[in-house]
Parts: structure tokens; C-alpha cells; sequence
């Protein structure tokens, strides 16, 4: 349950970054994403997740990449999604049984900006001296949740994003950090689907 949450929340992250006035992000871009994840579910212990997704993002061409590997509890899941914006379809792979599902993509890839309707906060630096980094802040307010975005000022590349409210009713807060992160696509190998999704 948490997992799927998780995943919509992932995979929506380009589309709700999108459409904003202020800087974009390059074209293309990958490194890791780092998740934190605490809910509350009536009935049921708080818990939490967390978890790391190698991510490969290609506006260029259309299409996405990522690899997941998340925790909760004793529980690990692991997972592979490629998306294809071009055919409006996306794989889910799981690399344990193999096992592949496909789904049509009911949105469009836009870029990774901040939210048109976010409103600037003060930046905050990391560092100091010739060796630092200006991230800039921004914030959206939602009906249920609130969240603030950072990213690079020299480069615009995301930084991080926190989410905190509720989602469906049930409590939530999400932590994100954008780790390793490079311009270009090195490998586009990572955008290859797996032989048991052709099949």
C-alpha cells in the first residue's frame, strides 16, 4: 500500500514540478533521489519507508528511466519503470520474479521546474567560501498537503523536495534529496525494456 503511494508519488514528480515561470531544469539529467517517508494509517502503527531511485530523465526524447529499490520495515521492494511518452506507455519490471506490467501513460513528460503557482522563498547555501552552493527555495500550498522544492542556482538542477499534510485522509511526510545528479544521459542502454515486457 505504502509502496504504491510511493510509487504514484514518484512518478508524478515531473508533472507536478512542471509548467512554472521560473528556471527549468536541462533537458536531460539522472542521479539518485533519496526518500524519507512517515505516515499514520488509522488503525495501524506509524511507520516509515525509505528508500533510493536511480533516476534517468531524457525530455529530449521523451522518456524516463528509474530504479528503485525501497524499504519498510522488513520488507524491500524492488522495481524498475520506463516510460515512454512518445507510444504513452510505461513498464514496471520487477527484477525478482520477473514479472512486467504495462499501462498506458495518461500525461504528458513536461520539465522539471518549480510549480507556476509556488512562491519564491530565501535561498539557502551550502558551504562557503569559493566552495558553496546556492539552492533556491520554493514553496506550494495544496488543499491537504503543503511542499517546498530547492534547486541549484548555477544550474537549476533539483535539489530537494519535501512534502508534509495528508493524502487520502491518512497523515503524511515525505523528504527527498537529490544526490550525484549529472546533465546528459551517459548510458541510454537504461531506456531498454526488459525481454519479458515485450512478450
Amino acid at each position: 500500500m505504502r509502496v504504491l503511494l510511493t510509487l504514484c508519488l514518484l512518478a508524478c514528480l515531473g508533472y507536478v514540478l512542471g509548467h512554472g515561470p521560473y528556471c527549468c531544469a536541462p533537458d536531460q539529467w539522472e542521479g539518485t533521489i533519496q526518500m524519507l517517508e512517515g505516515y499514520a494509517t488509522p488503525g495501524h502503527p506509524p511507520g516509515a519507508e525509505t528508500g533510493t531511485t536511480e533516476t534517468h530523465f531524457d525530455f529530449t526524447n521523451q522518456r524516463e528511466a528509474t530504479f528503485s529499490n525501497l524499504n519498510a520495515g522488513l520488507v524491500n521492494t524492488q522495481f524498475r519503470v520506463l516510460k515512454d511518452y512518445k507510444k504513452q506507455t510505461q513498464f514496471t519490471y520487477h527484477p525478482d520474479s520477473g514479472a512486467c506490467e504495462k499501462k498506458d501513460l495518461p500525461y504528458p513528460l513536461v520539465r522539471t521546474c518549480p510549480p507556476y503557482s509556488a512562491v519564491k522563498l530565501d535561498p539557502v547555501v551550502f558551504g562557503g567560501g569559493s566552495d558553496k552552493a546556492i539552492v533556491d527555495m520554493y514553496m506550494l500550498a495544496n488543499p491537504t498537503f503543503n511542499e517546498t522544492f530547492g534547486f541549484t542556482r548555477d544550474k537549476c538542477l533539483p535539489f530537494t523536495r519535501a512534502l508534509w499534510g495528508s493524502v487520502a485522509g491518512d497523515p503524511l511526510m515525505q523528504i527527498y534529496s537529490y544526490i550525484n545528479l549529472t546533465i546528459g544521459i551517459k548510458d541510454t542502454s537504461v531506456f531498454d525494456v526488459p525481454s519479458s515486457c515485450k512478450s
